[in-house]
């Protein structure tokens, strides 16, 4: 994520958590034979986009071929794993409110008995001025409307009791009739309506632009004998969900377009709307985005379809983003594992000063076009937030606690995606963060949670810059070979999961041993062990 913190980043250097390495590209090995290289040559070639009649002229350097260990073998999108989710939303332009009808099939995973549920209602928060900086700019009509919540009802046709916590009014906790046991399926449904703010958020509405993630009351998470109610954070990330199975269908205006999680099955136009159905399974969330003047290129690499939707005439700031997203699907497959689902979405759209990721759709703002002449930072923010497709979306963290296992892996990817396009890095931006250096020594540790750091800069720098540094000195000790044959048994482990800190240490120490010392040092510089 770069949302508001990119305003941030800029003010410290031009973009201060952009990390570009100026090491050699590296070569990574993949395939079944640990003992076999194969030499390959140098290749040059150019792709045309159907949709919009530009030439893409792509180096290849050094087509890698891998070693990965058995642990590591690609790993494929899987249904089943968490709960169901089927939704008819609409999407009301006119009102300026999205609703709908929500129905879950849910699945205790736990060892306890759930005798109530607990949902996050997110939009609810977007009326108040402590808790989204934004809201002091919503109009009056959209201050004071909370999401609608008309019912909740069981699979029996019962209507149940619910209550919105009154501290935390994003909290809505709802009374089973009967309780959930270990292993057991239950449906619920609940009807829906919330306001759409007036701004340029990554939940918003603004110059014809429809940003809806977070939208419908999502169903916690429940661990260590608790329902999450992790609170909001503006700055930052605090969005902690399973991996689940969503049938979505879509009302927009006929002249909209819309993309979002999953794949798009077939649209519908009738005199009423257009009618959008899809289907995302083995998802972390679902998002959408929509409008009536957003225009497509698209382009497969390694069998993922990228899609790039640009606004208006802006065709370079489409290009732009279509590139970065060919490279970094290209590049983060062979670091990390093969990006397991048919497509990805990237949007142009209205977010103030940065990017936003959700499940299979990455959002960047259109304001990012004026901090480089050659959409250079676009470029940047795009393979961040494309990076957050394997660090949040294959691999999921509890972001509120453990933000580093997010944004950290996320920044890493940043360089990864300069060694494949060959840009230059300021080397004193390490040297800046590393061992014995004043940034360094005066750092916070990064596995620290969002409520532990004094401001939003200092979350920002931990988070993001700190943990990045760490991830950069771990691959110069281990050396590239070992270090991304351990980042892809470290992924293909915990897809579709939820990693913790602990996840993450011991395949290190699979990899380099307990007791290494070189290893433990840049650990122990970085991470509070205490």
């Amino acid at each position: 994520m770069y949302k508001k913190i990119v305003a941030i980043a800029l003010s410290i250097s031009l973009i201060s958590s952009i990390i570009l390495s100026s090491c050699d590209k590296f070569t990574l090995i993949e395939k079944t034979d640990k003992t076999t290289v194969e030499e390959t040559e140098t290749t040059t070639t150019t792709t045309k986009s159907s949709e919009s009649g530009m030439t893409n002229t792509e180096i290849s350097t050094q087509e890698p071929i891998f070693i990965v260990p058995d642990e590591a073998t690609p790993f494929v999108m899987q249904e089943g794993l968490g709960h169901k989710y089927d939704m008819d939303i609409e999407l009301d332009p006119e009102k300026q409110v999205v609703r709908g009808t929500v129905r879950i099939d849910i699945v205790n995973q736990t060892d306890s008995e759930w005798l109530n549920l607990v949902f996050r209602d997110y939009p609810s928060l977007f009326s108040d001025s402590e808790l989204v900086d934004y809201s002091d700019f919503v109009p009056e009509k959209d201050r004071e409307i909370l999401t609608r919540i008309s019912y909740f009802e069981d699979e029996s046709g019962e209507i149940l009791a619910f209550e919105r916590d009154t501290v935390d009014y994003s909290v809505i906790t709802v009374t089973l009739k009967d309780p959930i046991a270990p292993g057991q399926r239950h449906t619920i449904e609940y009807e829906f309506e919330a306001s759409i703010p007036t701004i340029s958020d990554r939940y918003g509405a603004f110059d014809g632009c429809y940003n809806i993630a977070n939208f419908y009351p999502v169903l916690s998470i429940y661990e260590n004998g608790e329902w999450s109610r992790e609170p909001y954070i503006d700055m930052g990330e605090c969005f902690y969900t399973i991996i689940s199975d969503y049938t979505v269908r879509i009302k927009t205006p006929v002249d909209f377009a819309l993309a979002s999680t999953g794949l798009t099955i077939d649209v519908e136009e009738t005199a009423d709307g257009k009618y959008w159905n899809i289907s995302a399974p083995c998802a972390r969330d679902f998002t959408f985005v929509a409008g009536a003047d957003f225009h497509l290129l698209s382009e497969e690499v390694d069998g993922v379809k990228i899609e790039a939707y640009y606004l208006g005439d802006d065709i370079d700031f489409g290009q732009a983003i279509l590139e970065a997203g060919v490279d970094s699907i290209r590049a983060f497959g062979e670091a990390f594992g093969k990006y397991p689902y048919p497509d990805v979405n990237i949007f142009e759209t209205a977010l103030f000063a940065g990017g936003m990721e959700y499940s299979g759709l990455v959002m960047i703002g259109s304001d990012l076009q004026y901090y480089s002449d050659d959409y250079s930072v676009v470029k940047e923010v795009t393979a961040h937030e494309l990076g957050h497709q394997w660090f949040y979306g294959i691999i999921g963290t509890d972001p509120y606690n453990e933000p580093w296992l997010d944004e950290s892996f996320a920044s890493f990817t940043e360089i990864v995606y300069a060694d494949v396009i060959g840009d230059d890095y300021l080397s004193s931006m390490f040297d800046s963060y590393g061992p014995d250096s004043y940034y360094g020594e005066n750092s916070t540790p990064i596995n620290r949670a969002y409520d532990e750091f004094v401001s939003d800069y200092q979350y920002y720098e931990s988070a993001y810059t700190t943990g990045q540094a760490m991830l950069y000195y771990l691959r110069e000790a281990m050396g590239d070979e070992v270090f991304y044959h351990m980042m892809r048994t470290y992924v293909s482990r915990h897809a579709f999961g939820i990693v913790t800190e602990d996840d993450f240490l011991n395949v290190i120490y699979e990899y380099c041993g307990a007791d290494n010392a070189e290893i433990n040092g840049i650990l122990d510089f970085y991470i509070d062990k205490d």
